[in-house]
C-alpha cells in the first residue's frame, strides 16, 4: 500500500539508527553532511525554543530533535520555498511529532511576534554571494548554493531580532567567509563564542567552520580541535560516523 505523505518524485530515507525519517526530492536539492555537523556542534539545553532559518527540508529540526530526544525541544523551521515546506510538513506526520512545526516565511520578513523569542537560532546558508561561481539551473539547488533570494547579512539580522538575550546562533559556512561574518555579527550585537574547523582530510585546507555566536554578551572566544571528515584511506573518521548513527 502506498503511503499517501510521499509522492512519486520524492524518496523517504531514515536518519541513522534513531526511528527518524526525512522526504527528499529524487531529482533537486538534497541534503549533504553539512547540516549532519552542524546538528553535531549545536548545544540546547532542556526546553530550548529553536528556530531553523532556510529549513527546506527540515533536516535540521529532525537531526536536534534525533540528538536531544530528552530535551523536550519546540523546533520551528522557516523557508519561503512553499513545496519543500509542504514536504516538510509531511515528514512531520510520518515521524508524528508535535513538537516541530514548519511555515512558509521570507526570513527578510520576519513577524513582529518572534522578536526576543528564541533560545537558539541554526541556519545551513547558501555559502556564495551572487557573483560567485556558476548559477545551477535548477532553482531549489541555486537558492540552497547561492545568496539569491537572502544574503548571510540578512540571516545574521534576522537571528539578532528574533534571539532571546544570550541566545546563541549556530551555522556552518566557507571559512574564507569567516573575517567578514565576524564583524557583521558584531554590527548586529552577537559575538562569535566558539569556533571549530573542518577539514575534507589532514592535508588540505579548510573550506568550512563551524560557528556559535551568542547575544548581547561578550565571550572569550573558545576554538575547538579540528574537525576531519576522512581517513587516509578516505573513510568517515569515527566522530563523523558516530554523528549518523
Amino acid at each position: 500500500m502506498e503511503n499517501p505523505n510521499i509522492r512519486k518524485d520524492e524518496v523517504l530515507e531514515k536518519l541513522g539508527l534513531a526511528e527518524y525519517y526525512i522526504l527528499q526530492k529524487k531529482e533537486g536539492y538534497r541534503f549533504t553532511i553539512d547540516p549532519i555537523l552542524l546538528a553535531g556542534f549545536a548545544e540546547t539545553g532542556y526546553h530550548d525554543k529553536i528556530l531553523d532559518l532556510g529549513t527546506g527540508g527540515g533536516i535540521l529540526p529532525f537531526l536536534l530533535q534525533k540528538n536531544n530526544p530528552e530535551k523536550n525541544l519546540t523546533i520551528t523551521g522557516i523557508d519561503i520555498q512553499r513545496e519543500y515546506i509542504e514536504m516538510a510538513l509531511r515528514s512531520k506526520i510520518i515521524n508524528k511529532t508535535d513538537s516541530i512545526n514548519f511555515l512558509e516565511m521570507d526570513i527578510k520578513n520576519i513577524p513582529a511576534n518572534f522578536r526576543n523569542s528564541f533560545n537558539v537560532i541554526i541556519t545551513n546558508p547558501p555559502f556564495f554571494k551572487v557573483n560567485e561561481g556558476k548559477i545551477n539551473q535548477k532553482k531549489e539547488i541555486a537558492l540552497a548554493r547561492h545568496e539569491l533570494e537572502v544574503s548571510f547579512l540578512q540571516i545574521i539580522k534576522a537571528a539578532a531580532f528574533s534571539l532571546k538575550d544570550n541566545g546563541k546562533f549556530y551555522f556552518i559556512h566557507r571559512s574564507e567567509r569567516l573575517m567578514e561574518i565576524g564583524r557583521a555579527l558584531t554590527q548586529e550585537g552577537l559575538s562569535i563564542s566558539r569556533l571549530r574547523l573542518i577539514y575534507n582530510d589532514e592535508k588540505t585546507p579548510s573550506k568550512l567552520f563551524l560557528g556559535e555566536a551568542v547575544k548581547r554578551k561578550n565571550p572569550q572566544l573558545k576554538v575547538s580541535p579540528p574537525l576531519i571528515i576522512y581517513d587516509d584511506k578516505g573513510n568517515y573518521k569515527e566522530e563523523v560516523r558516530c554523528l549518523y548513527d
